[in-house]
């Protein structure tokens, strides 16, 4: 879906469309102030329904935390009533679909960005015992902090997860946020040369920034808790 805002409600069609193109799983993403009202779980609700009726999982994605109006803020670090707040918000979605077969997981927080790595890995660990308090079945989705590597959490039913938007320019084509881009909407990657530049060239990156990634990954597994 070209430029999606996470914001913006999905429809049924949307699901469809995705499954037409052979998805399995997608993340619902939703905004804390959601949940001020019935808003939350109905939305909740209703892409689970969708998602049952096509087969499709879905995981519960965290992209706005308390306090923040919008996502980037970043409040959350120096407010205590805030994480207390997530915490607790996380505790009533667990323990709201703890049984569902439709739900993956839980995404605690999409792209945190603490001003001290510190700060994340310790509410993380907080929002998993959080969680596992009232749901001991889903997976947690645990993301990492731009380009810092993970740290591991106690427990045996977490997926780390790491965003590689590589080229930006590509994956976020359409973005609302990006209307200065001198790239069409509607480029192929790879495709064609564009002013004389193939696009795979435009990453020359990529393949050294997954590939220790996944080092990173491996290594991390191979040592164990």
């Amino acid at each position: 879906m070209e430029g999606a805002d996470p914001m913006e409600y999905a429809t049924q069609a949307d699901i469809q469309f995705l499954d037409e193109l052979g998805m399995t799983v997608i993340r619902v993403a939703l905004h804390w102030h959601y949940f001020q009202t019935s808003l939350g779980y109905e939305l909740i609700d209703r892409y689970l329904a969708w998602c049952e009726s096509t087969g499709i999982y879905a995981i519960i994605d965290m992209q706005v935390v308390p306090p923040d109006e919008e996502f980037g803020q970043n409040r959350i670090w120096g407010d205590p009533a805030a994480q207390q707040q997530y915490l607790d918000l996380w505790t009533a979605i667990a323990a709201r679909y703890a049984d569902n077969p439709v739900v993956a997981g839980y995404d605690l927080y999409n792209e945190p960005g603490p001003h001290d790595p510190v700060q994340w890995w310790d509410l993380a660990a907080r929002a998993v015992t959080a969680v596992r308090s009232v749901d001991t079945n889903h997976i947690i989705f645990v993301e990492n902090i731009y380009k810092d590597l993970f740290q591991l959490l106690d427990d045996p039913n977490i997926v780390y997860s790491y965003h590689d938007y590589t080229p930006l320019v590509v994956t976020h084509a359409g973005a609302n946020w990006d209307t200065d881009s001198p790239i069409p909407d509607d480029y192929a990657y790879p495709g064609p040369a564009l002013e004389g530049i193939e696009w795979v060239d435009w990453s020359p990156d990529a393949a050294e920034f997954t590939g220790s990634t996944t080092d990173c990954l491996s290594l991390w597994a191979s040592l164990g808790p």
